[in-house]
């Protein structure tokens, strides 16, 4: 702090401000330190990072990882100089809408845009507010140069000793580049519901064959109840003259390949003799 500090005296408060920015060519962060004393108040730079953008991605999705940059280093530094009185409130400050809608809003992003926003989110002690370009620094950090007599590098904006010159609060609005960050959710517009028959109940006890030919007897039975007169007797060998069979048949078409397999092909039946033709057996 020794670098910062213009008086002799006793540190009241120290104040910290962290700055991001993102070009396309880098991406900067910066923390700066207000030190309030009896006599006045100091102001320098402590600590600044920047890398080289990645490529493929939106300046909107680097101003994002520009700002989680800068909360990280900003608690890096609380860490660093742990002993010295600061507040108890931190501040970051970025000057492009569209990532300080996304941190200020709790809508659902894509994974890119939602796990920065939670890690940045998690710092609840520290405020974002909106500077106007020529009042961040990290703006020459991001577009790389000279710093040497850059005022604004070295010692930030000089209005922020007094929070009445800060820039005025805004209120972040939707833009097409932030709802483009947007979650896709699927909409479900009908629910299949599977629905079952006796037949289907049967079979998934017996076997195809075997609840065929219980669903036979049973439409046998009803039919020779119902018509006394016209009793159905013997192996059911016959569709044209066999109403359970024609049952069965309208129920499963000959298209049915496992219908067809059990009960559209010759086959003997025990004890009366083989069958002739391609009739309906059970």
């Amino acid at each position: 702090m020794r670098s910062i500090l213009t008086f002799q005296e006793t540190i009241e408060e120290i104040q910290l401000h962290s700055f991001g920015n993102a070009s396309i060519h880098g991406v900067c962060a910066t923390v700066y330190a207000v030190v309030k004393q009896a006599i006045g108040f100091s102001q320098g730079l402590v600590t600044a990072k920047s890398r080289l953008a990645k490529e493929g991605l939106t300046i909107s999705r680097l101003d994002l990882v520009a700002e989680h940059m800068a909360v990280n280093l900003l608690s890096n530094a609380i860490t660093a100089m742990e002993g010295f009185p600061l507040a108890s409130n931190t501040h970051c400050w970025l000057d492009r809408t569209v990532a300080l809608h996304w941190i200020h809003d709790n809508g659902e992003y894509r994974q890119f845009v939602a796990n920065r926003v939670k890690k940045i989110q998690s710092h609840t002690h520290t405020k974002w507010h909106h500077v106007p370009t020529n009042d961040n620094p990290a703006d020459l950090g991001s577009r790389g140069g000279s710093f040497r007599e850059r005022e604004l590098w070295w010692k930030g904006p000089t209005r922020f000793p007094d929070p009445v010159k800060w820039p005025p609060e805004i209120v972040t609005e939707a833009s097409p580049q932030s709802v483009a960050e947007r979650k896709v959710q699927g909409e479900l517009f009908a629910v299949g519901i599977e629905v079952t028959n006796d037949f289907d109940l049967i079979r998934k006890r017996f076997g195809l064959r075997k609840a065929m030919r219980i669903c036979a007897w049973l439409m046998r039975f009803r039919h020779n109840s119902r018509h006394p007169s016209e009793k159905i007797k013997g192996p059911f060998d016959n569709r044209k003259n066999c109403p359970p069979g024609r049952a069965l048949e309208q129920t499963y078409p000959r298209s049915s390949p496992d219908i067809n397999k059990v009960c559209y092909r010759p086959r003997a039946v025990k004890g009366k003799g083989k069958s002739k033709g391609k009739g309906f057996f059970i």
